[in-house]
């Protein structure tokens, strides 16, 4: 599945863009398929962005950190 997750500086936490990346459509712990992406919009430092998020039906949470390591 295609997301757009948000990319922050690893010095300052500062967004930094919003790439779109593949990963899985299944969960990495147990398999089951992911949940739906869904729009986020958010305001930070005046400006305004916009990522996916999903919940897994499976209820497993998908660290930030986790996600972009599967997409490398």
């Amino acid at each position: 599945m295609k997301v757009t997750v948000v990319e922050r500086s690893r010095t300052s936490g500062a967004v930094l863009n919003c790439p779109q990346i593949e990963i899985s459509d299944n969960c990495p712990v147990c398999g089951e398929k992911r949940g739906e992406a869904f729009g986020y919009n958010f305001w930070e430092d005046g400006t305004s962005h916009w990522c996916q998020q999903w919940k897994n039906p499976c209820g497993h949470v998908d660290l930030y950190t986790d996600v972009i390591k599967e997409a490398q």
